[in-house]
């Protein structure tokens, strides 16, 4: 099973820990999202993989989990079959089917 420990220390080691400071409370104006103060430094990303490059992934991702450091799990939903209403205010089923991909990266994570 993989832990936060176990990649979280290449992932956020030179990031601002924010954890009971005063933007881990939400009353904080600004926020951070809406100005990032000097003193926070981010912590750095790289690009693992473009899943628009994916062929045949649905077009309405909602969820990304990792799995192991070289496997991500892609997830969508139905939204219940909502598509469009027939002329006679029924509904037409979207067609879309809720699915989990999984994704075997060229490279480890972290």
């Amino acid at each position: 099973m993989l832990r936060r420990r176990d990649i979280e220390p290449t992932l956020v080691r030179k990031a601002t820990d924010l954890l009971g400071g005063v933007h881990d409370d939400p009353a904080t104006t600004p926020s951070l999202e809406a100005s990032l103060p000097a003193d926070v430094t981010v912590a750095a990303k790289s690009l693992s993989v473009d899943l628009a490059a994916i062929g045949g992934l649905p077009g309405k991702i909602e969820g990304v989990a990792l799995v192991d450091p070289r496997t991500i799990a892609i997830t969508n939903d139905n939204d219940f079959g909502m598509g469009t209403f027939g002329a006679d205010g029924r509904l037409v089923d979207s067609g879309v089917t809720s699915r989990i991909l999984t994704i075997r990266l060229p490279r480890p994570i972290g």
